[in-house]
């Protein structure tokens, strides 16, 4: 469990086992006190670690029904759509401002 990983690294930095103790804390998904431990004990942050301490991106959806069930590819035609008529609506009402 995350609260049993997280006594485990107190314990590693009570023994001044810094590196171990970022470790841990990553493991237990606390990556607030992985960095902020890195900061105080001048922890060397590896390729590895720097890794390891950047949380994984939530996973989007498969190109699916968008929010309306519209697919993201219809969603976004549309807003293209969209906005090319309102900028022919506005450069054809102020032509025909123009004229009169």
């Amino acid at each position: 469990s995350p609260e049993v990983v997280a006594r485990c690294a107190e314990f590693f930095c009570e023994h001044g086992q810094y590196e171990e103790a970022v470790r841990l804390y990553v493991t237990g998904g606390r990556y607030a006190e992985a960095v902020a431990l890195c900061v105080e004990q001048h922890v060397t942050i590896t390729e590895d670690l720097a890794e390891a301490l950047t949380p994984a991106k939530p996973e989007k959806p498969a190109a699916g029904p968008a929010k309306g069930g519209r697919t993201t590819e219809a969603a976004a035609a549309g807003a293209e759509a969209k906005r090319t008529g309102e900028a022919e609506s506005s450069s054809s009402s102020s032509s025909s401002k123009r004229g009169a």
